[in-house]
């Protein structure tokens, strides 16, 4: 939807907002327990303050509801809806005659997902755990990964305007 209502000249650029919703949700989630660990103490967070997370999360749940109730479809998905029966087997075509595009895409989307998943899932882990590094510490870091995943894949949708 993003690229379907972007001009032309800016389709990668908008199209790299969806994509900035993970790191976008760490560097939320990771700067909001960095905080309460930091003001609260470790102690706290364990006994009570890991609940406050959850509760906040219910802002973000109605945030998501009220934009997806509010957001009508784009009109190119809305012609193509109404001209479905064009094509019998739109990714049978799709697939003959952009197999590598598909395939190149697919890679640099692995790349950047397996990056990013490395960040939540095992960045913490690790730290803590192997490294005995203290929470507070590692929170920043993640937050400060985060930051940079967000900046750069913005900065890769403007070189995308900008070169392909």
């Amino acid at each position: 939807m993003a690229v379907e209502s972007a001009p032309r000249d800016k389709r990668s650029f908008f199209g790299s907002f969806p994509q900035i919703g993970t790191p976008l949700g760490m560097i939320l989630a990771t700067g909001v327990l960095w905080v309460l660990t930091a003001t609260l103490g470790k102690q706290a967070m364990i006994e009570w303050g890991w609940r406050i997370p959850f509760l906040l999360s219910i802002l973000l749940i109605v945030v998501g509801i009220v934009i997806r109730r509010t957001v009508e479809e784009s009109p190119v998905f809305k012609a193509m809806q109404r001209r479905h029966k064009e094509s019998s087997a739109p990714l049978k075509e799709l697939m003959r005659n952009h197999a590598k595009e598909i395939f190149r895409t697919a890679l640099i989307f692995m790349a950047n997902n397996a990056a990013g998943y490395i960040l939540i899932a095992f960045l913490i882990s690790y730290g803590a755990n192997t490294l005995k590094m203290p929470s507070e510490q590692l929170l920043l870091i993640g937050t400060l990964a985060a930051v940079s995943w967000f900046i750069f894949t913005l900065l890769g949708g403007i070189l995308g305007d900008k070169i392909g």
